[in-house]
């Protein structure tokens, strides 16, 4: 015996005109008629069918005209419920009005000026503001604008915020990857490096590159980036030479448990000539190609962020340690999306304690 496949087709509700409530008015009274002859009358989903709208559009129709007035029987006030189409078509346009669709900046007031205050006395960006905003559940989806929407608002001047308070707007320009030939690599290549290096899958290796000021100057600085947590090292240091560098990296592996700084990719400045040999066995070191800043991305991004607080051409001998050290630190603990919205002394502080777990 053959099954049969029932389907029910639900037709999309649309909005009732004046001339469907009369008819559905009528409706309404032929079916009371029939009903107090005691007859068969019209149920209420067949009057949506002929309507041609869906059984519920009808019931709310109803609850949403009906009216109760006075009627007087018998020298008694009574009430009774009637369908009114007029009544309805009112209540219907009535809240038509109510629920005017508001413009989406009018929906989300209350988040632009949450955005406005972080992006003003925080100086965070507008992409760091949204999601951190739903990362902690501030507001939903629905409640914020898209990255792009809100830098239209600043552009267009509905917030206090200008394009000076915002961090630099960087267009990224796709560089070849091609290597420069016929230039000489100080040591192990970085074609020789892991891919899981490569990769940013695991803690521990590091990109390292100088920062000068003045031309001629001899103080410098020496700059490391964590390449999975973003995390920036940065210390003053007083030549530019293999030995001051040697010095401070020393200092610098001091203060962390054996395991934090597995490896360290350079560039072929003179400056790192010697670090593969004096730290053999410590530290796996390895040198990006020449003229290829890009393989050494993280680090380079960091030296780009420090020349917002030490203008290029400006003589690092102008600044103190501790101002430095300042420069680090602001760096460190901006929320960072790449990071999922963590600081990258969050992420770093997170590796390291997991390996100082894991060893005890």
């Amino acid at each position: 015996m053959s099954k049969t496949n029932f389907t029910r087709k639900y037709k999309e509700s649309k909005h009732l005109t004046l001339a469907i409530r009369i008819t559905l008015s009528n409706l309404i009274k032929e079916a009371e008629k029939s009903k107090k002859k005691k007859l068969p009358f019209m149920p209420k989903r067949t009057m949506a069918k002929i309507l041609g709208v869906l059984h519920q559009t009808v019931l709310n129709e109803i609850k949403r005209g009906t009216v109760r007035p006075k009627q007087k029987v018998n020298n008694k006030v009574k009430y009774k419920d009637e369908y009114s189409p007029i009544y309805g078509q009112y209540v219907y346009e009535t809240n038509r009005m109510k629920s005017h669709n508001k413009s989406k900046s009018e929906k989300v007031k209350e988040f632009l000026e949450y955005a406005e205050k972080l992006i003003l006395e925080d100086k965070l960006s507008p992409d760091v503001v949204i999601g951190r905003a739903l990362a902690m559940g501030i507001f939903t989806k629905e409640e914020v604008v898209r990255v792009n929407t809100l830098y239209r608002y600043i552009d267009e001047g509905r917030l206090k915020v200008k394009n000076i308070d915002l961090k630099e707007k960087v267009r990224r320009k796709k560089r070849k990857t091609k290597p420069k030939e016929n230039k000489k690599i100080l040591g192990i290549s970085i074609d020789e490096r892991p891919a899981h290096i490569n990769n940013r899958e695991e803690f521990g290796h590091f990109e390292i590159d100088t920062v000068y000021g003045k031309k001629g100057e001899s103080t410098c600085l020496l700059t490391l980036t964590e390449r999975k947590t973003r995390k920036d090292i940065v210390v003053l240091i007083d030549f530019k030479d293999s030995e001051s560098v040697i010095y401070a990296l020393n200092k610098i592996l001091e203060e962390y448990p054996p395991g934090i700084i597995k490896t360290i990719t350079a560039d072929n400045g003179a400056e790192f000539s010697t670090l593969g040999e004096c730290f053999l066995n410590v530290v796996n070191v390895y040198f990006a190609h020449s003229y290829s800043a890009f393989e050494r991305g993280g680090n380079e991004n960091f030296n780009k962020l420090i020349r917002q607080f030490i203008p290029k051409g400006t003589s690092i001998d102008d600044y103190n340690r501790q101002y430095v050290e300042n420069i680090a630190d602001t760096i460190n603990n901006t929320l960072r999306r790449i990071l999922g919205y963590q600081t990258a002394n969050e992420a770093f502080n997170k590796e390291v304690r997991a390996i100082i777990k894991q060893s005890a």
